[in-house]
């Protein structure tokens, strides 16, 4: 079963979806073949061009990454890289 925006989900992908007629979009969280099912039961629905999105949760950048960081801004000046 496809949880609807307001509930959370882990590590299972996001999809964007339409409403054909209304043009009412919604975000889904499910596996591919419970969105599968789930188009197959509400033929009115249709997933938007996309690549699911998958949320393994919110990880802090690795100790020393801003360094990198300054380190590929000091060799490429053009870059737009905001350190």
């Amino acid at each position: 079963m496809c949880l609807s925006m307001t509930m959370k989900a882990k590590k299972v992908p996001t999809y964007n979806t339409i409403n054909k007629k209304t043009k009412k979009q919604k975000e889904m969280f499910c596996s591919i073949s419970e969105m599968e099912i789930w188009l197959k039961a509400n033929p009115a629905w249709d997933v938007l061009c996309g690549t699911p999105l998958i949320h393994p949760g919110f990880r802090k950048t690795p100790h020393g990454f801003r360094d990198v960081l300054k380190q590929i801004k000091k060799n490429h000046p053009r870059s737009s890289i905001k350190v």
